[in-house]
């Protein structure tokens, strides 16, 4: 059997960090934002679920996730 391929890994895919409620509040103030502003991302996403695993729990509704993407231009995009 092959080794099953690791999304969290790959060098392409970005960092993904779980909010706490105090982080997710004191994001939606400084960008005088709702949740429904933020993009999206689904829960059958494979990061979604290797985070998920991670914490040992499933992800609820309405959570916010840190996106924190590289590149060589930029050098660190948050979104």
């Amino acid at each position: 059997m092959e080794p099953r391929f690791s999304v969290v890994s790959h060098q392409l895919v970005p960092t993904h960090i779980l909010l706490s409620g105090t982080e997710e509040h004191e994001v939606l103030v400084k960008y005088k934002a709702t949740k429904d502003c933020l993009r999206k991302i689904r829960r059958s996403d494979p990061r979604v679920q290797s985070l998920e695993a991670k914490a040992g729990e499933e992800i609820r509704h309405g959570c916010v996730i840190k996106i924190v993407r590289k590149n060589d231009t930029t050098v660190v995009y948050v979104t």
